[in-house]
C-alpha cells in the first residue's frame, strides 16, 4: 500500500501530474502556477512549516487522498511530491505511517550518544554565567528578563537572521514591555543556530563558552501545532541533545528544560500522570508531532541526569500573558482560536481546562526552583492552581463586546471548513490541527478534561510553595488587560459595542468613617489606613463579571482597618459589600444564556424582571436597615452601616468580617444533625418576622417581583427550555428518570404550583444553601447567620427549606431524616407565630417547593455550569432526586 489512498485516482479529476501538484502549490501561494519550478524547494517559495500543513490539506482534497503529516519533509519540491503521490512507498490502512514506525523512529531518537556523559566535568560552584536559548520568544523573553533581575549573566544563542542578535534580544524584550535601559551590560547576545554541531560557532568560541557556563536553561522549540513529529525533530530533539553535549563539555553545568504539559496527554495513556512519569512508552499516542518531540527530548534530558548531569524538566501548560501589563503572545494556538472565534461568530464547545499560567510567573517558577537543581532529576508541573474553563474564556469575550456563541464541535467544524479557506482567517493554517484525527478524535478532543490522564501536581505545588510562587487569579479583569493587549498591538479590532456598564465606581473606602462613627458613636474616631487583603467575588459569575465591568470597587471586599479612637489604634476587619446596579446584572444573565443558547437568550430576555435580580441594588440593603434589631436581624452579619448614591450609581454594605464560626462555606459531610438542626431554626426565626403579613410585605418598594401561580405557569417555556438545555449533563449525573422528571414538571407548573400559595407566605432568603449560612459559636451552642440577601422575595417558607436540605443532608438519605426536618420547620414556625399550620398541606408545599428548586434554579445552575463548572451541583442534583422520590413515597401513602 501507499501513502495515499489511491481509490479515488481513477477519475481524470485526481491523476496525479506535476501540473496539478503545482496548481495546488500556486493556489496556497496565490501566484501564477507557470512561476512554480518543479525543482525548487517549496521553502524557497516562503512555504513554511505551517505552510506544508496546510498544503498537504489542499493535495488530500485535490486528490481524495489521505497524507502523512511529514510528506513535504521527504520530498520537498513539485517533482518529488508528484512521484511519491504516484507512487508506493508504504502506509497503513488508514492512510497515516504505521504507527510501529513511528514508535520505531521516537525510540532510537530518544537514544542519547555514548559520549555525552559528565565524565571528569568538574561542577561549578556557584550559578552566575547562564546559557539560555529562545531568548526572542516569549516565554524565553519573560525568562530573560527574571534571570538578569535575579543577578546571573545570561548569554543568549540567537538563531542567525536579520538584524543581529542583540537587536533581536532587545526588540523582543520591548514588544512584551520587558526591556530595561540597564540590561545591555546584564546580557550578550551570541548568533548560533542550535541544531548544528557546536551550534555553528567556531571551535574556540564553542571552547570558551564552554568553560565560561554554570547553567544551561534551554526554552527554544518549534512550537508547531501542526506539523508532525519529522518536522520537528531537529529543532526540538537534536537541538536538545546538542546542548546536553555543552553541558557535559568542560565543566559540568546544570540543565534546566523547559518541555510541555502536552507530553501528559496521551490517547489511552496512564490514568494519572505525576511529575515522575515517564511518559515515552506513550509517546506515539501524543496526538500532536510537538508533544512527541517533546517527550523524545525528554527522555534524553532524563538519561543525562541518569549520568551525572544535574538536570530539571519544566512542564507548562498554555503560557497566558504577563499578570500586570498584559502583554501577550499574538503567536499562539490561544490566540489564533479566539480570534478566529470572533471572526465567526462561534466558537467550539469543548471540555478544556484554562489553567493557562502568566509568562511572568510561569519564569519566576522556572527560575526559583532552579536554584535547588541537585543530583537528582527532579520534574515540575507547571499548571494554575486555580483553572478556569475554556467557555468562561468565551463568555468573557462576550462581555468584553465580542459576539461569540458556544457551537458543538462538530458543527465548528463544518463551519471552520467553510470559512477558514484563505490567509484572512486566523485559523486558516491551523485547520490541520483541528481536522486531523488520531485514535478516532481530533486533537482538541484529545485534551477535553473527560479524555486526558489526570495530571498531579502535588511535589511541585510542595516546591513552589518553598519558592514563594504565587499565581495570580485568572479572573475577568486579567483576560481584559490580554484582550486589551491584542487591540493595541493590532492583533484583535476593538469590538463593536462594549459589555456590560461603562461607569467606573470609586473607591469606597471615604464612607466607612462616617459609617463606623454612628455606629461606635463616636464622633471623634477616625480611620488611619484600610488594607485590602482580598477579594471574595470570583465564587459568582454574576459578581466577578459586573465587578469587572463596573470597576474592581465592586463586589465583596475584604478589609483591615486602622481606627484611631482616642490615644489607641484599634484594628477591625469588615467586609464591604459594593453593589452593581440590577441592570447590570441582568445583562450578565443574558449574556450567558446568549453565550450557550439562542432559544434561552431569548427566553431570559422575555422574562429578565421575574428572574428575582430586580432591584437586588437596594433589597439587600433595605433588609439589614429595616431588621437591625429583630428576629430576622438576629440571623444576619452584623451591619456597620449602608450607603446608597443614586446619582453616582453607588450602593453598599459594610459588614463584621465573619470569623471563628462553628460552620461556615462548608462541605456536605460537616452538616451534622445537630448543625442541620440549628439552622432549621435560625430559618424558621427568619420566617416567623413576616408569616401572615404579605400584605404588609408587599408593600415594601424593594420587593421585587412577587411569583403566584399564574406568572410561573406562564413562565413554562423558560422553565422547558432550562430543562432541555440542562438535560444532557443531568442525564449523566442522575440518570434519565430524572431528566423525563425534570420534563414533566417543567412543563405542569399548573399542577404543582397552587400548592405554594395555599399557606401564609413570607420573606425569604430565596439563596439560602451552605454557600450563603454559617453557624456562629454562641453560648446555647450554633446559632445561623444567613447573608447575601439580595435575591430574597416573598414566597413559600418550604422554598428556603427544600434549597437548604438539597445541600445538606447526606447522601443516601432516609424518608424519617427528611420528615423530621420538614416537621421541624413547621413546628418551629408555628411556635414562633402562633398560626396553625396545616401538616397535609405544608408537606405538599414543601414538594411543591422541591419542584420550583429544580425548574427554576437548578435550571439555572445548569446553564451557568456550561461556562462555569459548579462543584457541587453534581450532587446537588442527585440529592435533588432523592428527596423528591421519598416526598413521592410520602404522597402515595397520604392517599392510600
Amino acid at each position: 500500500m501507499s501513502d495515499i489512498d489511491m481509490h479515488a485516482a481513477e477519475s481524470s479529476f485526481n491523476v496525479v501530474s506535476e501540473a496539478a501538484v503545482a496548481a495546488a502549490v500556486a493556489e496556497l501561494l496565490h501566484v501564477d502556477p507557470q512561476s512554480i519550478d518543479s525543482r525548487t524547494p517549496l521553502s524557497a517559495y516562503g512555504v513554511d512549516s505551517l505552510g506544508a500543513m496546510q498544503l498537504v490539506a489542499a493535495l488530500e482534497d485535490r486528490f481524495r487522498c489521505t497524507l502523512p503529516e511529514s510528506l513535504l519533509t521527504d520530498y520537498p519540491d513539485v517533482h518529488q511530491l508528484t512521484e511519491a503521490l504516484g507512487g508506493a512507498i508504504g502506509s497503513s490502512s488508514d492512510g497515516q505511517k504505521p504507527s510501529s514506525g513511528l514508535r520505531d523512529r521516537l525510540i532510537a531518537d530518544s537514544s542519547l550518544a555514548d559520549d555525552i556523559a559528565p565524565g571528569s566535568a568538574v561542577r561549578p560552584a556557584a550559578v552566575r554565567r547562564v546559557l539560555l536559548t529562545g531568548a526572542t520568544g516569549f516565554l524565553g523573553s519573560a525568562l530573560l528578563r527574571t534571570l538578569i533581575d535575579s543577578g546571573l549573566r545570561v548569554v543568549c544563542l540567537v538563531r542567525p537572521q536579520n538584524g543581529g542578535p542583540e537587536a533581536r534580544v532587545q526588540s523582543a524584550l520591548r514588544t512584551y514591555g520587558l526591556w530595561h535601559a540597564t540590561d545591555p551590560s546584564a546580557f550578550e547576545a551570541i548568533a548560533a543556530d542550535i541544531e548544528l554541531p557546536n551550534f555553528g560557532l567556531t571551535p574556540g568560541l564553542y571552547d570558551e563558552l564552554a568553560a565560561a557556563t554554570d547553567a544551561v536553561y534551554h526554552a527554544a522549540a518549534d512550537v508547531n501545532w501542526v506539523a508532525g513529529y519529522d518536522s520537528l525533530r531537529s529543532a526540538n530533539v537534536s537541538a536538545t541533545s546538542s546542548l546536553l553535549r555543552f553541558a557535559c563539555t568542560n565543566r559540568l553545568k546544570r540543565f534546566h528544560f523547559v518541555s510541555s504539559l502536552s507530553v501528559c496527554m496521551a490517547h489511552d495513556g496512564p490514568a494519572v500522570v505525576t511529575e515522575q512519569t515517564d511518559m515515552l512508552p506513550y509517546a506515539d499516542r501524543l496526538p500532536l508531532g510537538y508533544a512527541q518531540s517533546k517527550c523524545v527530548a525528554e527522555s534524553l534530558v532524563r538519561t543525562a541526569a541518569s549520568r551525572g548531569l544535574p538536570a530539571q524538566i519544566f512542564r507548562p501548560a498554555l503560557l497566558a500573558g504577563h499578570s500586570t501589563s498584559g502583554a501577550s503572545n499574538v503567536d499562539d494556538l490561544i490566540a489564533a482560536l479566539l480570534k478566529g472565534c470572533i471572526q465567526s461568530g462561534a466558537a467550539p464547545d469543548l471540555d478544556w481546562a484554562f489553567d493557562a499560567v502568566p509568562v511572568d510567573t510561569a519564569a519566576e517558577a522556572i527560575a526559583a526552583m532552579s536554584r535547588s537543581c541537585g543530583s537528582q532529576l527532579e520534574t515540575f508541573h507547571l499548571r494554575h492552581p486555580r483553572p478556569r474553563h475554556w467557555r468562561e474564556c468565551v463568555l468573557w469575550a462576550n462581555f468584553f463586546g465580542y459576539r461569540i456563541r458556544l457551537e458543538p464541535y462538530e458543527r465548528w467544524l463544518e463551519r471552520l471548513e467553510r470559512e477558514a479557506n484563505g490567509e484572512d482567517h486566523a485559523l486558516y493554517l491551523l485547520r490541520g490541527f483541528f481536522t486531523r484525527r488520531l485514535h478516532g478524535r481530533t486533537a482538541p478532543e484529545h485534551y477535553e478534561e473527560r479524555v486526558h490522564s489526570r495530571i498531579e501536581c502535588r511535589r511541585t505545588r510542595s516546591h513552589e510553595r518553598l519558592a514563594g510562587i504565587d499565581y495570580p487569579p485568572l479572573n475577568a479583569e486579567r483576560l481584559d488587560s490580554y484582550l486589551a493587549d491584542f487591540i493595541r498591538r493590532g492583533f484583535l479590532t476593538p469590538p463593536p459595542a462594549k459589555g456590560v456598564g461603562s461607569h467606573f465606581s470609586s473607591d469606597p473606602i471615604y464612607r466607612y468613617e462616617p459609617l463606623l462613627r454612628r455606629h461606635f458613636g463616636d464622633d471623634g474616631l477616625r480611620l488611619v489606613r484600610a488594607d485590602l487583603l482580598g477579594r471574595g467575588s470570583e465564587h459568582s459569575i454574576i459578581s466577578e463579571m459586573t465587578s469587572w465591568k463596573r470597576g474592581q470597587h465592586i463586589g465583596l471586599l475584604h478589609y483591615r482597618l486602622s481606627l484611631a479612637r482616642g490615644a489607641a489604634i484599634e484594628s477591625l476587619e469588615v467586609m464591604a459589600k459594593v453593589k452593581p446596579p440590577d441592570e447590570d446584572a441582568l445583562e450578565v444573565a443574558e449574556t450567558t444564556a446568549a453565550t450557550v443558547d439562542v432559544n434561552l437568550h431569548r427566553l431570559i430576555a422575555r422574562f429578565r424582571d421575574r428572574l428575582g435580580v430586580r432591584d437586588s441594588h437596594i433589597r439587600e440593603l433595605a433588609i439589614y436597615e429595616r431588621h437591625r434589631d429583630d428576629s430576622i436581624g438576629r440571623h444576619l452579619p452584623r451591619c456597620y452601616g449602608t450607603w446608597a448614591d443614586d446619582d453616582r450609581q453607588e450602593w453598599g454594605l459594610l459588614l463584621e468580617h465573619l470569623d471563628d464560626m462553628a460552620l461556615m462555606d462548608a462541605e456536605r459531610s460537616a452538616w451534622t444533625p445537630r448543625f442541620r438542626t440549628s439552622a432549621i431554626d435560625g430559618l424558621s426565626a427568619i420566617h416567623a418576622r413576616w408569616l401572615g403579613k404579605e400584605s404588609e410585605l408587599m408593600a415594601e418598594r424593594w420587593i421585587g417581583h412577587v411569583s403566584s401561580t399564574g406568572s410561573i405557569v406562564e413562565m413554562t417555556p423558560l422553565w422547558t427550555a432550562l430543562a432541555d438545555h440542562a438535560a444532557p449533563v443531568f442525564a449523566a449525573w442522575a440518570g434519565q428518570r430524572f431528566v423525563d422528571t425534570h420534563a414533566a414538571l417543567a412543563a405542569t407548573a399548573i399542577q404543582w404550583a397552587p400548592a405554594l400559595e395555599a399557606l401564609p407566605r413570607t420573606l425569604i432568603h430565596n439563596d439560602f444553601n451552605s454557600r450563603n449560612v454559617a453557624l456562629r459559636n454562641g453560648p446555647d451552642g450554633p446559632c445561623l447567620v444567613a447573608y447575601d440577601w439580595e435575591l430574597a422575595a416573598i414566597g413559600a417558607p418550604q422554598r428556603d427549606l427544600a434549597e437548604f436540605l438539597c445541600f445538606a443532608l447526606p447522601d443516601g438519605v432516609d424518608g424519617p431524616v427528611l420528615a423530621e426536618s420538614i416537621e421541624r420547620h413547621r413546628a418551629m414556625l408555628e411556635r414562633h407565630t402562633g398560626v396553625a399550620l396545616d401538616r397535609r398541606l405544608w408537606q405538599e408545599g414543601f414538594r411543591s417547593a422541591l419542584a420550583y428548586f429544580l425548574v427554576s434554579r437548578l435550571g439555572i445552575y445548569a446553564m451557568i455550569n456550561r461556562v462555569r463548572p459548579l462543584a457541587f451541583l453534581p450532587q446537588v442534583v442527585q440529592i435533588w432526586s432523592r428527596l423528591y422520590e421519598l416526598t413521592s413515597v410520602n404522597t402515595a401513602r397520604r392517599r392510600a
